[in-house]
């Protein structure tokens, strides 16, 4: 599967996968905030705020995506910052750490000196698993900052590394 992927830069024609994807993890509940479902017109908006937006795709189809950005402006607008997700169908391929890769590059790249992950949720442990052997260390937790579909409180991480 992996021969076929094409890791490249998002277009407008990628916009309605990339709202289903991200949906999707929305509803999981598992590693994004949100607990409601993005409109078309919101998700393009929110693209069209960031620095870099990176889609996976097999064939014709997107099955993941990325979008990078500053993890803050002014004198922290150094440090880069993303979010990544990937098609369930499709997870456990190593997307999802070509995507990493992608990013961390893309990132020195546009002159970020550092890369950080506000808010990585403690238990789901392969997203912490791949950050950690891509060099990220984890320099803080949060306890219960993060509300499952369930009710429950997990704590998430924050995960750094030099660039």
């Amino acid at each position: 599967m992996l021969d076929k992927l094409v890791i490249r830069k998002a277009e407008e024609k990628d916009i309605k996968n990339i709202l289903k994807i991200w949906n999707d993890c929305s509803s999981e509940g598992e590693s994004f905030y949100w607990n409601f479902d993005f409109s078309e017109k919101m998700i393009t908006s929110i693209l069209k705020e960031q620095e870099y937006v990176c889609v996976a795709q097999i064939d014709d189809k997107v099955i993941g995506f990325y979008i990078l950005h500053k993890n803050n402006s002014g004198r922290g607008s150094h440090i880069a910052n993303a979010l990544y997700a990937v098609d369930k169908k499709y997870r456990s391929n190593g997307i999802g750490k070509i995507l990493g890769i992608d990013s961390l590059e893309k990132a020195k790249h546009l002159g970020y000196r550092g890369f950080i992950f506000n808010s990585v949720v403690k238990t789901n442990e392969k997203s912490v698993k791949l950050w950690k052997r891509l060099g990220f260390k984890i320099i803080g937790e949060i306890p219960n900052a993060f509300q499952t579909n369930n009710n429950t409180y997990e704590s998430v991480l924050i995960m750094y590394q030099d660039l």
